[in-house]
């Protein structure tokens, strides 16, 4: 016999047994240890600004984009 023919002569059965397959599958993908978001440490800079003087955001970034010529042990950061 076939499948559609079992499934005509016995609805019954048929729905038990689509019953209990997607009964397992409900239950399968609860159980399932699937991590769809993993722990990531991500990379960050911090900038600290020693200054004792207030200045504005667009000098901070001209003393920063500013190339300079000073050694690394001299340089600080040039407001004008």
């Amino acid at each position: 016999m076939s499948i559609p023919r079992i499934a005509i002569a016995r609805p019954v059965t048929m729905f038990m047994i689509s019953a209990i397959i997607i009964l397992l599958g409900g239950i399968s993908v609860t159980r399932l240890p699937v991590d769809l978001l993993p722990d990531v440490t991500y990379p960050t800079v911090s900038v600290i600004d020693r200054e004792t003087r207030v200045a504005q955001a667009a000098e901070i970034a001209r003393a920063l984009q500013a190339p300079d010529t000073a050694p690394a042990t001299q340089r600080r950061p040039r407001f004008d």
